[in-house]
């Protein structure tokens, strides 16, 4: 229970300055730290933080993927930034597994890297998210549920 109630304290302390800051450059901080942490405990998870060689990408495209969204223009210029940036990524992960020689499972690599993708579009969503017209009662709705 102890457990439990430390998590919520700080849980709150990330969530409180995410919604009072959602509309300023912060926002993109928060989901950049956010997702960045979120990607290295799933690279733990898997197996393979402890290969530089691809969790120092994966760190930069999960960084980097939050970061565009308010960067570049909203007029579709986005999601194909990000699909040729997500798919140079896994492209470089499977041919990093692959020429290896046995030190990374395919597999392994190939979960890191959807799961990358999977976690940095999900942050990046919810940037976007707040961006539309009207975004920020659809955002903090999705807040309160």
């Amino acid at each position: 229970m102890k457990q439990r109630i430390i998590t919520a304290i700080v849980a709150l302390c990330v969530l409180v300055p995410f919604i009072v800051f959602s509309d300023t450059f912060m926002l993109l901080i928060f989901s950049g730290v956010l997702s960045l942490v979120a990607v290295g405990e799933m690279l733990n998870c898997i197996g393979i933080l402890k290969k530089l060689y691809i969790t120092i990408p994966a760190m930069l495209v999960s960084t980097a993927a939050v970061l565009l969204t308010r960067l570049l223009p909203n007029d579709g210029n986005y999601l194909a930034v990000a699909f040729i940036v997500y798919f140079i990524f896994i492209m470089y992960t499977l041919t990093a597994a692959v020429f290896s020689r046995g030190k990374l499972d395919v597999t392994a690599a190939a979960l890191g890297a959807m799961t990358t993708v999977y976690v940095s579009f999900g942050f990046s969503s919810i940037v976007l998210l707040r961006d539309m017209p009207n975004g920020q009662y659809l955002f903090l709705s999705l807040i309160h549920i």
